[in-house]
């Protein structure tokens, strides 16, 4: 919400349009995609998406569906206000609590989506014993009780800019860092697993070669998973990336109020404005990346809202006997439903 005194700069009239249009297109956008996500791993028609790491996901798209059908919302109600001027402290307390857990909640979850690959990669023989829906639950429970102490830090008496930098950092600089060194690990990892089975290749065993091709699946499986979660990071910490720096401009301008001329000083406002409601942008892309990338849960959406009417399922017959199926085809699209 927009303030106008002595001391805090007044944003172009521009930005609050501009900012209410891009609220109101992504409240659907998050809204019906992450729906769509959600409700296909509830229903699970394919029955695949019941392990640890399907938990996560979920987590993930749940935290995205509440950004888009309350944040979101309440971020385009504030702009519309400030469009005509008008100011509601209710609505500024609501957003700021409800935007930082959410969005704690989805930098977390990133997190240990990152550390349960790394598992997965560094520990394949071990990783149904360390990673189970138990422990993973638990890691969920705590992420929701950690972002709520996070976000209510300002009860506490600790000082806007000091939340701001911690908020803003929390969401580009830490995971840039410490999350880089989790997917560098995993990449090294699959290269020395790749290495290792390019070295067993030349090795004539039928048990070996069975066993040498679920492990080739398994890492192209990881990988390509592995990547889905980078890009959901990128997407995240890109968005978040433009309130980064105007956090720190502001700051700037806060102690050094003639540091800028008055129009440079109501740009970066205005962009500041405008990135505060931008960090919700990855909310939107998350549920169409998930889609695109992972077949188990492109599958559930096929399956969830009818595609699957489109293709043609194989009988039991067609798979156990293709020859007989061919010659009886007729009949028994009569008797197979």
């Amino acid at each position: 919400m927009s303030q106008t005194t002595s001391t805090t700069p007044i944003i172009f009239h521009s930005a609050f349009i501009a900012t209410t249009a891009f609220c109101f297109i992504c409240t659907v956008v998050i809204s019906v995609g992450n729906f769509v996500v959600l409700f296909s791993i509830y229903k699970d028609p394919v029955k695949n998406l019941r392990n640890p790491s399907s938990i996560l996901f979920t987590n993930l798209v749940f935290s995205d569906f509440l950004t888009g059908s309350l944040l979101a919302p309440l971020f385009s109600l504030d702009s519309l206000m400030d469009v005509y001027g008008k100011d509601s402290v209710i609505i500024d307390a609501i957003m700021f609590i409800l935007g930082s857990l959410l969005l704690f909640v989805s930098n977390l979850t990133i997190t240990a989506v990152s550390f349960d690959r790394l598992i997965a990669v560094a520990k394949p023989l071990y990783y149904k014993s360390i990673v189970t829906t138990r422990k993973i639950k638990i890691v969920i429970a705590l992420i929701w009780i950690l972002s709520l102490f996070i976000c209510l830090l300002p009860v506490f008496q600790v000082p806007r800019w000091l939340f701001l930098l911690i908020y803003s950092h929390s969401h580009v600089s830490v995971p840039l860092v410490s999350l880089t060194t989790v997917y560098v690990t995993i990449f090294r990892k699959l290269r020395k697993h790749r290495k290792l089975l390019q070295n067993n290749s030349n090795i004539n065993d039928a048990n070996k070669e069975n066993k040498d091709n679920k492990m080739s699946r398994r890492m192209q499986r990881d990988q390509h998973l592995t990547i889905t979660i980078v890009l959901v990071m990128i997407f995240f910490c890109t968005a978040s990336l433009p309130f980064v720096v105007c956090v720190h401009l502001t700051t700037v301008i806060d102690n050094c109020p003639d540091c800028f001329s008055e129009n440079t000083t109501r740009t970066i406002t205005s962009v500041f404005y405008f990135s505060g409601r931008c960090i919700i942008l990855n909310a939107a892309l998350d549920p169409f990346l998930l889609i695109l990338r992972m077949s188990k849960v492109r599958q559930a959406v096929v399956a969830t809202f009818g595609v699957r009417r489109l293709v043609r399922p194989r009988s039991r017959i067609t798979r156990v006997a293709p020859a007989l199926s061919t010659i009886y085809e007729p009949d028994l699209q009569l008797t197979i439903h």
